[in-house]
């Protein structure tokens, strides 16, 4: 049997992207985040009734999104939000071990001791 080996070339998606990274998921990501935006940049109009600073902050907000949820196309295919998300998970996996110095300890004894005497 022979087996020819064919040659896979790297970074091919397996999805479908709107462009390098930004694919359907994405997308809906942009589309609710900019759906809250504009649901806030409404609300601001009304209370200050102020125009171009609303349009304005729903841009930003637009471009951040993308710019955050767009993965970039290295080893690991990962975006902003993924990595920032695995810094907070592993920062609440950590234990936290409190030690105090043995002579700490004690001259703090000594005067919760003398307090409580007082």
């Amino acid at each position: 049997m022979n087996e020819e080996k064919l040659y896979m070339p790297p970074n091919i998606t397996v999805r479908p992207e709107y462009f390098t990274g930004f694919g359907k998921q994405e997308a809906v990501y942009t589309m609710i985040v900019g759906a809250a935006a504009i649901a806030a940049a409404v609300l601001v109009h009304i209370v200050s009734g102020y125009v171009v600073p609303c349009v304005f902050g729903v841009l930003v907000v637009i471009t951040l999104t993308v710019t955050f949820v767009t993965k970039v196309p290295n080893a690991n295919n990962m975006s902003m939000l993924d990595y920032t998300v695995i810094m907070f998970k592993f920062k609440n996996e950590q234990q936290k071990f409190i030690y105090h110095y043995l002579e700490e300890t004690k001259q703090n004894e000594k005067e919760k001791n003398k307090a409580k005497a007082a």
